[in-house]
């Protein structure tokens, strides 16, 4: 390539890149909502996967200053699911507090074994949401601050998938704002 061709390269895939991520999540929706989705339900250690994702994004939460932490991992806490699935929520959800919470934040996810189910816990101390948007936030689409988010990327598909997941995986999902600040995302798997 011509000099200067790196820059082209990373302005196309800068422009293809969201594209495909934004085309690959109006699939997964599709599929989701048409039931052609093939889960892959196999016994998984869940607390393992957790930690993984947690050490993997904590590099992305200390270049913004965060300090992202996790509890009750210390130990297998096995369930049946797909893994592909019950790891893309739990990205889902720990990236938008990474990615939303301002700079120099603390995020905390937490695993606590409840009966049959599973309990996951991710808080963070950002601004919150306004309490009108709670319950349109897993909708398709539903972006809080329209401006913030086109900049920040994505589709406003996550949340609608991550709640598709967690139905699916027998559980129960929710999101309220802290008296302390921040907001708190709770959702359930079943064993």
């Amino acid at each position: 390539l011509p000099s200067g061709g790196g820059e082209l390269q990373s302005g196309v895939a800068r422009g293809v890149l969201p594209a495909v991520v934004d085309n690959a999540a109006v699939l997964t929706l599709s599929q989701l909502d048409s039931k052609t989705v093939n889960f892959e339900m196999k016994e998984i250690d869940l607390a393992a996967s957790v930690d993984g994702i947690v050490n993997t994004l904590s590099l992305t939460a200390a270049s913004k200053g965060h300090t992202l932490t996790l509890d009750n991992a210390d130990k297998p806490i096995f369930i049946n699911g797909d893994r592909i699935r019950v790891e893309q929520t739990i990205i889902n959800i720990v990236s938008n507090a990474i990615k939303y919470t301002p700079e120099g934040g603390r995020i905390h996810v937490a695993l606590l074994e409840n009966g049959k189910n599973v309990e996951i816990s991710v808080t963070d101390n950002g601004v919150g949401i306004p309490e009108e948007d709670l319950p349109r936030l897993f909708e398709r689409f539903y972006r809080v601050d329209k401006g913030r988010s086109r900049r920040m990327g994505g589709t406003g598909l996550g949340l609608a998938i991550v709640k598709h997941a967690v139905l699916f995986h027998g559980g129960e999902i929710s999101v309220r704002n802290r008296e302390q600040g921040g907001l708190c995302f709770e959702f359930s798997l079943r064993k």
